[in-house]
Order: structure tokens, then C-alpha cells, then sequence
């Protein structure tokens, strides 16, 4: 984080090391990386969700480098004040599905 925002260069390399890291320990044929994201819930349950909205952008810049999913868990009840209904449509609008019932998002595929 600089600035109390992600920081997109240390982000991408981070992950990204990991993700080769992971994928390159995988056996089997096809090998698929999986991860679940937590941070940005983290980041907006901290009242930051300019933070949150960037995470998530930089999730789904993520899934078109590398073949990853990216699983994004939100305890929306969970945090006092809940999740203010225009910051929670732009979280929604940077994933491919969202499961209401138990708070998931799913990035959108690079396929």
C-alpha cells in the first residue's frame, strides 16, 4: 500500500510470482491456480473503499496475465454500517459472477 492505495507494480509482481510459483509446483497436466481474495473486504471493512475498488481492478488485471481464478469473499452483514449500495454495484461491476447468498465474487476468466 503507498497512500493508503494499493500499489499496482508491487501488486502484479507479487502475485504474479506467486501464481508462476504455484503453477510451476502443480502436478498433473493442466495445471490451474486458485486464490482467494480477501483484501479488498479487508480494505472496505477498514472504511477504505476507494483501496477496496482498486484491488479489485487490479484482480481482474491479474486474470488477463495469467491463467488464474480469483475467488473474492465478502462478509457484507459482517461489518457495521454496511456496504454503502453505489460502492457495492462497482465492486460488483469488476466480476464475472456474485452468489448473494454467501457473499462470493468471481473474477472474470482470462480464457
Amino acid at each position: 500500500m503507498v497512500n493508503d492505495l494499493p500499489d499496482p507494480v508491487r501488486f502484479l509482481e507479487l502475485l504474479g510470482d506467486l501464481i508462476v510459483a504455484a503453477t510451476e509446483a502443480a502436478k498433473g497436466k493442466h495445471p490451474r491456480v486458485s486464490v482467494f481474495g480477501e483484501c479488498a473486504h479487508l480494505l472496505w471493512a477498514q472504511g477504505n473503499a476507494e483501496a477496496a475498488i482498486q484491488m479489485e481492478k487490479l484482480g481482474n488485471k491479474l486474470t488477463k496475465i495469467h491463467d488464474v481464478d480469483i475467488l473474492c469473499g465478502y462478509s457484507v452483514g459482517s461489518v457495521e454500517g454496511k456496504m454503502d449500495d453505489h460502492v457495492f454495484q462497482q465492486i460488483c461491476a469488476e466480476h464475472s459472477a456474485f452468489i448473494p447468498g454467501d457473499g462470493f465474487h468471481v473474477h472474470p476468466a482470462a480464457r
